[in-house]
């Protein structure tokens, strides 16, 4: 997906997606359509892609430093493999609350987008300028190492991250921290996963226990993303001039309104988290466990068929054929 997220602006295809995608973007977040990219990528690539596409999109000038820092508040997501799988199915055991818990985050990242969003409305997004119009071979071999670099750096941080909290739980600093939560009327069940997941994500989510009530410290944790994560989104942002206040600030309120959405859902709709049924046949959890993969294998091959039909116009013009 890093990959992905860098030929996708290097080659022009977040300018093709723009057309497509301006008469959304503009009325809605006052972005133009190039910002869709980040969008889309943040939300099924998972973090920080999002922030890595926000950043190219920077560097190329496809977007302005307003446009760009606003993009940050609400681009970068958990993405669909992590919540379906690790969330869903490995803590709730029903894809269904995986589903579900995706569904609370998109809805309250574009109420973020919608708040976050610029004063005045983006001018139309212009086609690919030249300095897009590069060999596919170059591009592959540019975002390639770049990945690699990115991905190396964030593995590291969550190395870092584990052993912090391992030596939190060893000095009896976070069962210090339950025990004052306690006090605030906060759930057992949520204590430990909330306090592990504020540092870093799968910790905290792993740490939950399988209660229709632990869908809101999940939802709330999978959009706040952990300070694992926030560094590795200030990993793929070095080198860009952009301020991670705006950020830190809608990934804070995102959190709560998810946790809010959550808590919102559970009272409409007390009997949801049930068994799937189709056509009155009750489907087990673990038909759908390759749901997450499938998803973002097809929309892989998506990206990459359409970046090849790009390349390919792209070749076409440039040699008047």
């Amino acid at each position: 997906f890093f990959i992905l997220s860098t030929l996708t602006v290097s080659l022009g295809f977040s300018s093709l997606l723009g057309r497509l995608l301006e008469p959304v973007m503009q009325p809605l977040f006052h972005q133009s359509g190039s910002g869709a990219s980040a969008l889309v990528l943040g939300f099924i690539g998972g973090y920080p892609v999002g922030a890595k596409t926000v950043c190219s999109l920077y560097q190329e000038h496809l977007c302005s430093k307003e446009q760009a820092q606003c993009l940050l508040a609400f681009c970068n997501n958990s993405g669909p493999a992590f919540i379906i799988g690790a969330a869903g199915i490995a803590v709730f055991q029903s894809a269904k609350v995986g589903f579900i818990l995706m569904a609370i985050q998109v809805l309250s990242a574009l109420i973020i987008g919608v708040l976050f969003r610029p004063r005045k409305s983006a001018p139309i997004s212009q086609s690919a300028s030249p300095a897009h119009c590069k060999s596919i071979a170059k591009c592959v071999t540019e975002s390639v190492g770049q990945s690699t670099t990115t991905t190396l750096g964030i593995c590291a941080y969550v190395i870092l991250f584990n052993v912090i909290i391992q030596l939190l739980t060893n000095c009896g600093f976070l069962q210090l921290c339950e025990n004052l939560l306690s006090f605030s009327h906060c759930p057992t069940v949520w204590q430990k996963g909330l306090l592990s997941g504020i540092l870093e994500l799968s910790n905290g989510i792993s740490a939950l226990t399988n209660t229709p009530s632990a869908i809101i410290p999940a939802a709330f944790l999978l959009s706040w993303g952990g300070i694992s994560v926030h560094f590795q989104t200030l990993s793929v942002l070095q080198g860009c001039d952009l301020t991670i206040r705006y950020y830190l600030l809608g990934k804070t309120l995102q959190a709560f309104l998810s946790a809010a959405l959550a808590c919102l859902f559970l009272q409409l709709f007390p009997t949801a988290l049930t068994a799937i049924q189709i056509n009155g046949t009750v489907v087990p959890n673990s038909a759908w466990l390759p749901t997450a993969g499938r998803c973002s294998g097809i929309i892989s091959l998506i990206l990459i068929a359409g970046l090849l039909l790009l390349e390919l116009i792209i070749t076409r013009k440039n040699t008047g054929k």
